[in-house]
């Protein structure tokens, strides 16, 4: 795949028992492409924008204990924070979304291998 340049940060929703608290564990993945599309409608408000996150992890840079889904975050770059509550993640500057879609698409070349995911 091309473009495979970019570090993002998974932030998986898992329930801690002990301190019966939803935690946001991270997992940073190297070699990501990372798209954002901007889109734009006319609403009673005025102009709306609403952008849309693209980011394909090639299947052979994708680590062993990858593990997310719908309602996870993620952050562009290599971002730990301890003890991150959403409210700290969508703070990031860089770039951060909510998973709301994403799929295996593990036909093909090796070379086109990869889990999409998407958000906003």
């Amino acid at each position: 795949m091309l473009n495979c340049n970019e570090t993002i940060t998974i932030y998986h929703k898992s329930y801690d028992e002990e301190k019966r608290t939803d935690v946001y564990l991270p997992t940073v993945v190297k070699d990501c492409s990372w798209f954002v599309k901007t889109q734009s409608a006319i609403s009673e408000k005025g102009m709306v924008y609403d952008d849309t996150y693209i980011v394909r992890i090639p299947l052979d840079h994708a680590p062993d204990e990858l593990i997310f889904t719908k309602g996870d975050y993620v952050l562009k770059g290599d971002v730990l924070l301890k003890e991150a509550k959403p409210s700290d993640l969508l703070k990031h500057k860089e770039g951060v979304f909510l998973i709301t879609s994403y799929s295996v698409n593990d036909k093909g070349s090796p070379y086109t291998r990869h889990i999409r995911i998407s958000g906003s």
